[in-house]
């Protein structure tokens, strides 16, 4: 592939209120930095009774990480693998692919989990990196808190409120696989209130393969606004996003039912989406705060081989509520309205091809002190949806911090993956090109919820200034998973064996593993973050349900990565990411480890440059087995203006 000639020009604007950003705190200020994610309540990290981990926008930029996934590479006990030009399988504690099916994703409250093949397009989902503000990870569930399908984690990427980014922002951004430009503007709206608006473009050449290139060029553009205001006790958001795309891909078989049957086709397509978010929080009192949201989401994508759309309609409230010394109080409810469409193939279709599903939910969540060094969470949400009706999911918390450099917490959690449209009513088939067979996978609609009920055990601590760990230990029982149940074969129309199967739950088993997170400020001009995680899966499968083997090792066995942060003087930045994947044993994948590396030069204050290299240990590797698709050794450069 001829190299693009490496140049980049990266704007970014800093006011007063950001001088005292998250680049700029401590280690021991960072553990003390408020989170939401876990009890839908600010509390500080260090004291939350959760596997919570805090990706901050200088984490980001000195990462080199060009996208929202490469930056949750950071984070322990995420599997991220990339796909293709595009595509990219994430999962917390196992179970990998492509729809991985147990890990909610949300923006800024957003869902952008889709109920319709029950995973997330993660090429739809994409901001200004220098916008956001942190992305909250919790491994394992949040189910009491933010509902189904956060089975094994959640991922909140939060960004910066309009009223810290006034100023301009201009890229350009040219390596010899990605090639980026944008603009953004922020100022005042009048006396409380304040917006940002922007523009994206982005292109990402095709992958190698050892065939030749995947055909997967894929470019995008992207348009988004967000405007915050705060008169006296309200404040309101109201934010949203367009965007544009065209991908190709390469599908390995694609049927049909004349000659040859069943070959690889390349399909070219294009991916269109918007939302629109708004929301009002309203602050009584020191000890009560109400906030109503909701939004609009719809796109129009190809992920499979037909065309999908989805429209998204939500709608919830919360109040957090400080009854005394003793008790906080969260609670509130939820709807959600969802309507979606597909076109057919021969391959691929849904019957029926046009559907709305509603979700009617509500939680509540007490914390309790019961001393001054202990805390106590019970909480639980209640959702009714249109597959399986009423599912309940409680969780306990316990966590114990005798001082500031101490917390040991435990937790008892029960979560469900709810059906998607596909368990339900997708229906595939594939002609064998050698014989009369052909194939036919469908959904079924007595699919139940898969079920987990979750064991953690955390201790947080700090054993001088400068140091921090965060230990957790895990077991997840995990009943009813789905599989695959083989029906009798029969001879179809068309004369060929026709060998039905369905998707049907029987798959038993448990997960357990360690996670550790380490900081270390070695100098004051040196700091060292370390992120390792264990996992082992062992299930076991009813005699006529097939896929536990699939599902057990769809994720590596151990993973490490080291970041190095180096100030080399004021006007010099150097950093490193090691990073080794164990090997995955589902689809014989081998281990390996890669190398990032960001140099950065700041002459003054208003300009940087910078260099970053991506998967420097070698030329390319595979990263998940899909179409044969690998990752290759890139370069760019950054130039940075703030105005």
């Amino acid at each position: 592939m001829t190299m693009i000639a490496p140049f980049a020009l990266w704007a970014a604007h800093a006011d007063a209120a950001q001088s005292a950003r998250l680049p700029d705190l401590s280690i021991e200020a960072l553990a003390e930095m408020d989170v939401t994610s876990a009890s839908r309540r600010p509390e500080p990290l260090s004291g939350t009774a959760a596997a919570i981990f805090v990706i901050t926008v200088e984490d980001i930029r000195r990462s080199g990480a060009t996208s929202i996934p490469e930056a949750l590479r950071l984070v322990p006990g995420l599997h991220v693998a990339r796909i293709d030009s595009r595509r990219w399988a994430i999962s917390s504690r196992g179970f990998n692919g492509e729809f991985a099916n147990k890990l909610l994703v949300m923006i800024d409250g957003r869902s952008v989990y889709t109920p319709v093949h029950a995973g997330v397009n993660w090429d739809s989902q994409d901001v200004l990196l220098a916008d956001i503000e942190r992305i909250e990870v919790i491994r394992g569930p949040g189910a009491a808190q933010w509902g189904a399908n956060a089975v094994n984690g959640v991922i909140n990427i939060i960004t910066k409120s309009s009223h810290d980014t006034h100023g301009g922002i201009a890229s350009l951004t040219m390596g010899n696989e990605l090639q980026t430009s944008a603009v953004r503007w922020g100022d005042a709206l009048g006396e409380t209130g304040s917006y940002r608006a922007y523009a994206k473009q982005l292109r990402r050449d095709d992958s190698p393969r050892a065939t030749g290139d995947a055909g997967d060029e894929w470019s995008q553009e992207r348009v988004g606004f967000r405007s915050d205001w705060a008169p006296q006790a309200n404040a309101f958001t109201l934010q949203g996003d367009l965007y544009q795309g065209e991908v190709g891909r390469l599908f390995p078989a694609v049927s049909s039912p004349t000659p040859p049957y069943n070959q690889p086709k390349l399909i070219e397509s294009d991916t269109r989406g918007g939302n629109v978010l708004g929301r009002w929080t309203n602050t009584q009192s020191a000890d009560s705060e109400t906030s109503l949201q909701t939004y609009f989401d719809w796109y129009q994508a190809r992920p499979l081989q037909i065309e999908e759309e989805v429209y998204t309609f939500d709608l919830d409230f919360q109040h957090h509520l400080r009854l005394n010394d003793t008790h906080q109080l969260v609670w509130g409810g939820g709807y959600r309205h969802i309507r979606d469409s597909f076109a057919r193939s021969y391959t691929i279709s849904f019957d029926p091809d046009r559907q709305t599903s509603d979700i009617f939910s509500a939680f509540a969540q007490d914390t309790m002190a019961l001393t001054d060094t202990l805390a106590f969470t019970l909480g639980t949400k209640v959702e009714h949806n249109d597959y399986t009706g009423f599912e309940f999911q409680p969780s306990a918390q316990l966590s114990w911090t005798p001082n500031e450099q101490n917390t040991l917490w435990g937790s008892v959690s029960r979560a469900v993956h709810t059906p998607s449209r596909a368990d339900n009513d997708v229906r595939v088939q594939v002609i064998s090109p050698t014989a009369p067979i052909r194939v036919v996978i469908s959904g079924s609609d007595s699919v139940d919820a898969e079920e987990v009920t979750a064991y953690e055990l955390g201790y947080r601590v700090s054993p001088t200034a400068g140091l921090f760990f965060d230990l957790t230990l895990f077991v997840n029982d995990y009943r009813e998973l789905l599989g695959t149940r083989t029906g009798m074969p029969y001879v179809g129309d068309d004369g060929r064996l026709v060998v039905p199967a369905s998707f049907a739950n029987g798959v038993d088993g448990r997960a357990w593993g360690t996670e550790l997170a380490a900081r270390w400020q070695v100098l004051p001009a040196w700091r060292l973050d370390l992120a390792y995680s264990s996992l082992k899966i062992d299930l076991d499968a009813a005699p006529e349900v097939a896929g536990s083997d699939a599902s057990e090792n769809a994720a590596p066995q151990q993973q490490f990565s080291l970041f190095s942060r180096y100030d080399l003087g004021e006007h010099w930045n150097l950093d490193a990411v090691v990073r080794h994947v164990d090997r995955l044993e589902a689809s014989g994948l081998p281990a390996y480890t890669e190398l990032d590396a960001h140099v950065a030069w700041s002459p003054v204050p208003e300009w940087s440059l910078s260099l970053v290299g991506q998967n420097l240990l070698d030329a390319q590797h595979p990263e998940f087995v899909d179409i044969g698709a690998e990752v290759e050794r890139a370069l760019y450069v950054r130039a940075t203006h703030r105005f």
